[in-house]
C-alpha cells in the first residue's frame, strides 16, 4: 500500500501518476458478491466502468444540475426547512425514524430525508415525503449492508484471495453476501421498473435517471437481464453515493454554525444584504412581486453573489471530509508507475523515486492532507475567510461564484476516479446551507 500524504504543488510529479491510478484492486465480499461486479465505485478500470462513467456525466453535467435539477433542489431544501421549523414546536417528542427507543433530534432526521428525497427525484422522480418512507427504508437496510461488506478485516477473502476458491456450502459468508445481493437487487430492478412504467404512460416526460439511461435498454434485447440490471445498479449507484456523505457534511456545518457565531452572522449578513438588492432592483422596475417565492427566498442565482457562503461550503468540506481516504486506487496499466519526488531534509534538496508496481493500492490520506499545515495554516480552526483569496484576479473579485467545489480539495476524490456527483452535492450543500442560514439564527 502506498500512502499519499502530500500533494504540494513541488510535488507535480506525483499528481500525474496518481492520474494513471485509476484502477480499483480486486474485492470479493463488497464488489463480487455482494455488488455482481455491478457498482461502479468498485469496477476496474475497462470498458465498463468507462461506459458507466460517461452515463454518469451525461447525468450530472453542470448544464443539467443548473437547469434540470436545481428546481428539485431547491423544493426539497425549502422543505426541509419548513419540517425542521414544524418539528421544532415538538421536539420533546421522540423521533419517528427512531428504531432503538432513543431520541434523536428531529432536524438529523430531516437533514437525512432531504438529501435522500434529493437525490430520489433525479434517480427515479420520486420523493420522500418523510425519514419513515417505505423506500428509505429499505435503501437504508441495502446500505448498511454495504458498510459491513466495507468494514476493513471483517471478510478474510479480501486479504486471502485463495478463499474464494472454498465452494460456496463451505463458505457461509458467500451464502450471506449473495442473499444481501438478491435482496439489493430486486429492490434496484422493482425501482427501475417503476420509472419505466411512469415513463411509458408520460410519453418520455418524467425527468429521472431511468430516461437519461433509457439508451442501454433501448439498445438491449428487453429481456436482457443483465443489461437491466446495469441500469439498476446506475440508478442506485446516485443515490448511494449522494445521501449520507451530503448529510454529514450538512450536520458538520450545523456544529460549526453553533461553535462560530461570528461566522454565522456574517453569512447571515451576506445573505440578507443580497435578497435586499433583489428586493430593491424589482422595486425600481415596477415589478410585481406576485406568489413566487424566489423574490424573498434565496436562488441558486443569488448564491452566485455569495463568495462568503462559498467559502463555507469549502471549508465544512475541508475540516470533516466524509471519507478518511476513501477508496484506494490502483495503476491503470499492467506496467509499474515511477515518479521522482523531491524532499527537504535540513535545509537540503533530496530526489526520491516512487514506483508503483500492478496491484499496489494508493490511498490518499484525505483528513490529514485536509489538515496539513502549510496548505492550510492553522487547520483545526474553522475559517472560511482562508477560501476567499482563491479565484481572486488583480484584486478583484469574479463576477460571480462558482458554486461548484467539486475540485476545491480531496473530498470529492483525485484523478480519474472524482466523483462524478460532485456538482450534484455542490449545488446540493450551498442551498441547503443559504436556507439554514436565512431561516434560523444559530
Amino acid at each position: 500500500i502506498v500512502l499519499i500524504n502530500s500533494l504540494a504543488d513541488k510535488q507535480a510529479p506525483l499528481k500525474k501518476l496518481l492520474t494513471s491510478c485509476a484502477s480499483r484492486a480486486p474485492s470479493l465480499a463488497a464488489g463480487k458478491y455482494l455488488s455482481g461486479g455491478k457498482r461502479i465505485v468498485l469496477q476496474p478500470y475497462g470498458a465498463d466502468w468507462l461506459r458507466h462513467r460517461r452515463a454518469f456525466s451525461m447525468l450530472l453535467t453542470k448544464d443539467k444540475v443548473k437547469t434540470q435539477w436545481a428546481k428539485a433542489l431547491r423544493f426539497e431544501a425549502l422543505t426541509m426547512v419548513e419540517r425542521i421549523v414544524a418539528a421544532s414546536s415538538c421536539s420533546s417528542s421522540p423521533s419517528p425514524s427512531t428504531k432503538t427507543g432513543q431520541e434523536r433530534p428531529c432536524i438529523v432526521d430531516e437533514v437525512s430525508r432531504f438529501t435522500a428525497s434529493s437525490v430520489l427525484q433525479i434517480a427515479y422522480g420520486l420523493r420522500a415525503t418523510t425519514p419513515t418512507d417505505p423506500v428509505l427504508q429499505e435503501l437504508e437496510t441495502v446500505s448498511r449492508n454495504i458498510g459491513s461488506a466495507f468494514t476493513p478485516g471483517k471478510y478474510w477473502a479480501d486479504n486471502f484471495p485463495l478463499l474464494d476458491l472454498i465452494p460456496a456450502f463451505c463458505a457461509p459468508w458467500k451464502k450471506r453476501l449473495t442473499a444481501h445481493h438478491e435482496i439489493e437487487s430486486s429492490l434496484f430492478s422493482r425501482l427501475l421498473q417503476s420509472v419505466e412504467q411512469r415513463l411509458s404512460l408520460a410519453d418520455a416526460s418524467d425527468p429521472s435517471a431511468g430516461q437519461d439511461g433509457k439508451f442501454k435498454l433501448q439498445n438491449s434485447p428487453r429481456d436482457d437481464r443483465a443489461a437491466r440490471e446495469e441500469v439498476a445498479y446506475l440508478a442506485a449507484g446516485l443515490f448511494e453515493a449522494g445521501t449520507e456523505t451530503t448529510a454529514m457534511t450538512i450536520n458538520t456545518f450545523l456544529l460549526a454554525a453553533a461553535c462560530y457565531p461570528e461566522m454565522t452572522r456574517k453569512a447571515q449578513d451576506e445573505i440578507d444584504q443580497v435578497v435586499l438588492n433583489k428586493k430593491q432592483s424589482i422595486e425600481n422596475h415596477w415589478q410585481s412581486w406576485g406568489s413566487d417565492d424566489s423574490h424573498t427566498v434565496p436562488t441558486f442565482e443569488d448564491l452566485e453573489q455569495m463568495p462568503y457562503l462559498a467559502a463555507i461550503v469549502r471549508e465544512t468540506l475541508r475540516l470533516t471530509p466524509t471519507g478518511s481516504s476513501g477508496v484506494g486506487h490502483t495503476p491503470t496499466t499492467g506496467r509499474p508507475l515511477s515518479c521522482d519526488l523531491v524532499a527537504e531534509r535540513e535545509k537540503r534538496r533530496e530526489t526520491q523515486r516512487l514506483t508503483v508496481a500492478p496491484g499496489v493500492t494508493v490511498l490518499a490520506n484525505i483528513y490529514g492532507l485536509h489538515h496539513d499545515q502549510e496548505a492550510f495554516p492553522d487547520p483545526w480552526r474553522f475559517y472560511p475567510g482562508r477560501w476567499l483569496h482563491r479565484g481572486r484576479s488583480h484584486g478583484h473579485e469574479p463576477a460571480h461564484t462558482s458554486l461548484d467545489h467539486t475540485y476545491a480539495n480531496l473530498s470529492f476524490g483525485f484523478g480519474k476516479r472524482i466523483c462524478p456527483g460532485g456538482t450534484l452535492a455542490s449545488y446540493s450543500l450551498s442551498m441547503a446551507l443559504c436556507l439554514l442560514l436565512w431561516c434560523f439564527d444559530f
